[in-house]
């Protein structure tokens, strides 16, 4: 849909404020011993790798990976499973604002769509990974387990059903470099790494600045994008650092939907209430509005975020103290399904429309994003190093639905309280907060590391996490049926309750659940020779309300020749639903056999559901393996060849929207919900994915 996705710069000012800021692939490794920005070893983690030291072909050092292990940081090609790594400058090569989109060009397997017309999809776009869910993939920061969206996608877009993180919510300013692991990992980082990990490492400097803003928009003259950054770093003590980032941007939104072709005007029989436009005796149905009308709004979102992000670390004692903060905050408009003049419902004497022109709801959405780590790491003379930390994640979602109506209320205006025509027009609300969201995340984390000589390196740690939900209702307005009580109408023309475009939830769809995980992992790894790496991990898991269960994985790297390698890994994972599919119900506008419908998500406790026999949701559990083959055909350039195979049982989906006539059960349990239709969450197939990243 979208003609063109080039964007042109239309100007660009960088200010440089680097006092003394090398930001060269080297500087983590140099740190320690010279003047270069201070590294905080990314992961949270004391590294202790013979890897550290390697310099490559051209004598320089090598950047070191730490994603997938937590013993040894490792450069890519000795790597047991596909691990890659963009940094900042990479990141700025793309011409992107947003880190979604620029993860997108740049890594394999890795998708980042857009919608229109999905409800808050629109403004949190499904981040995928080798074709799975969004929820099947981890995001961490630093190391440190990142918290999901509240939103859950409901709609028919990419990753429907699911519940995904939100990669836009820290600015590319505050990142040093992102690693992404394309590997199921579960037995290293718990839940939801299937399709693999992303691991976000922010900048660690302790000196420099950078000022930078940028303007551009499309080819077609719209989606204006106005960026700015700011990012500064300071020096803590004799060793510390405290890197601080501000973003703003501003995207507006962008259009690409042809004209309606509807008649409403000149030309046209005036509509009169009954749902039907037809054209006067000798006229065409011409469009209007000078001389097409596009009502829709079929492209990106109005978008206006504000970001803020702060990583530092300084040393106490024998170690160091470490910790980050993060928050943004976005708003963004989306339009709903355009509302004709016709067909409403609802009935006035004068013989007009309730509203005459028709209009085009909007879902506005504020989304506030907010975590903060804090830990403590130290190593000790025999080279172990124990690291303890606490990281928590809130993501929250207020809805409030714009130039609106709720066609119910004007049959209440019209027939229970008896006011004129212009009285019930000047006294409909045209908008109603509909409901908010939120999701938190509270983990602590213990982890010990050492090693026995420099052949083997082992891990154990301990993790307990606690899982928040929250549904807030919203106004009356936005969720009520003014004139049916239990299924029958009070008035003599029923019309559909709750604000049209995106209704409300009411106080009976009020969610607070929270849940308990406990978890212990080991990692170990083993340099068998000098050109045989192996890697295995072990984790178990007990989730309140689903148990416990244990998942392995067993990987290896193998030297052949001097520059060709060979990968293979394979592993077992799960995936425990989440709170937003177990606990999130609500009725959207949506469209069952092309006809336009008002839709409830219903729990799989509901009353709906139990008529039915819905079950209750369980875990996914998978099966991954892979194989991989590395060949050095330069000093400066390899190709890699990695083979996948995903197997996933009991897969949670979001059903079809089942609408009336299936089922006498079905009817009775949507009509005493006053809902057209339903769709629920199953665990309803098996799926295997398989697939080659040639890079």
């Amino acid at each position: 849909m979208m003609k063109n996705k080039v964007l042109i710069g239309i100007s660009t000012i960088v200010l440089s404020l680097l006092f003394a800021v090398p930001v060269l692939a080297a500087d983590p490794v140099e740190a320690k011993d010279s003047d270069a920005p201070k590294d905080t070893h990314d992961s949270g983690q004391t590294q202790t790798s013979k890897a550290a030291q390697t310099d490559d072909l051209n004598g320089e050092l090598e950047e070191v990976i730490i994603t997938g292990s937590r013993v040894a940081g490792r450069i890519s090609i000795d790597l047991p499973v596909a691990v890659d790594m963009f940094t900042n400058e990479d990141l700025e090569a793309t011409g992107e604002t947003e880190v979604g989109r620029m993860l997108q060009k740049l890594a394999p397997s890795f998708n980042f769509s857009s919608s229109s017309i999905s409800d808050g999809t629109d403004a949190l776009r499904p981040a995928t990974l080798r074709g799975l869910g969004p929820d099947q993939t981890l995001v961490l920061i630093n190391g440190k387990r990142r918290h999901q969206a509240s939103l859950i996608h409901i709609n028919n877009s990419v990753g429907r059903g699911t519940a995904g993180t939100d990669m836009n919510a820290i600015p590319a300013a505050a990142i040093k470099r992102i690693e992404v692991l394309r590997d199921g990992a579960a037995a290293q980082y718990g839940s939801d790494a299937i399709a693999g990990v992303i691991n976000i490492i922010l900048k660690d400097y302790s000196e420099g600045g950078l000022i930078s803003g940028s303007i551009g928009e499309y080819t077609e003259g719209d989606g204006r994008n106005y960026n700015v950054d700011l990012f500064h770093g300071f020096s803590l003590g004799d060793d510390g650092f405290m890197s601080f980032t501000l973003n703003y941007r501003d995207r507006e939104n962008t259009t690409r939907r042809n004209p309606q072709g509807v008649c409403l005007y000149g030309g046209c029989v005036d509509t009169d209430g009954n749902g039907y436009l037809e054209p006067a005796p000798g006229n065409e149905v011409r469009e209007v509005s000078g001389p097409s009308r596009n009502p829709f709004r079929i492209g990106d979102s109005d978008s206006e975020q504000f970001a803020f992000v702060l990583n530092g670390a300084f040393g106490v004692g024998s170690g160091e103290l470490y910790g980050f903060i993060t928050y943004s905050n976005r708003k963004s408009q989306s339009g709903a399904f355009n509302r004709n003049p016709a067909g409403s419902g609802a009935a006035l004497d004068d013989g007009e429309n309730v509203i005459v022109d028709g209009f085009l709801p909007l879902i506005n959405s504020q989304i506030d994003d907010f975590s903060y780590n804090f830990g403590y790491r130290t190593e000790f003379d025999d080279g172990s190093s124990i690291d303890l930390s606490y990281t928590y994640g809130q993501n929250t979602i207020d809805y409030v639905t714009g130039n609106t109506v709720n066609y119910s209320f004007v049959n209440f205006l019209n027939f229970g309280e008896g006011l004129s025509d212009s009285e019930i027009r000047s006294q409909i609300p045209r908008e109603a907060s509909a409901y908010g969201l939120e999701l938190n995340l509270s983990t602590i984390n213990l982890d010990y590391t050492t090693s026995f000589g420099d052949k083997l390196y082992f891990a154990l740690g301990a993790e307990i996490r606690k899982d928040g939900y929250k549904v807030t209702p919203g106004e009356q307005y936005s969720f009520t049926d003014y004139d049916t009580v239990d299924g029958e109408a009070l008035y003599p023309q029923n019309a559909s309750g709750g604000t049209q475009g995106f209704g409300g939830i009411g106080p009976a769809s009020a969610v607070d659940e929270t849940r308990d995980v406990f978890s212990f992992y080991g990692d170990i790894e083993y340099e068998a020779t000098d050109s045989l790496l192996i890697n295995g991990a072990i984790r178990y898991d007990n989730y309140d309300g689903f148990g416990d269960t244990v998942s392995f994985k067993l990987a290896g790297n193998l030297g052949i020749t001097d520059n060709f390698r060979l990968r293979a890994a394979a592993s077992t994972g799960f995936r425990a639903p989440s709170m937003q599919q177990i606990y999130f119900n609500n009725t959207s506008t949506q469209f069952i056999g092309g006809v336009q419908i008002e839709t409830g998500t219903f729990r799989n406790d509901s009353l709906v559901a139990q008529a039915i026999g819905i079950p209750e949701l369980k875990e996914e559990e998978s099966t991954n393996f892979s194989v991989g083959a590395i060949y050095d055909i330069s000093d400066s350039w390899n190709v890699t060849v990695d083979f996948y195979s995903i197997k996933i049982d009991d897969r949670i989906v979001l059903s079809s929207n089942l609408g009336m006539g299936l089922s006498p059960a079905l009817d009775a349990a949507l009509t005493a919900a006053d809902s057209g239709g339903g769709q629920f969450f199953l665990n309803a197939i098996d799926t295997k994915t398989k697939g080659v990243d040639i890079i």
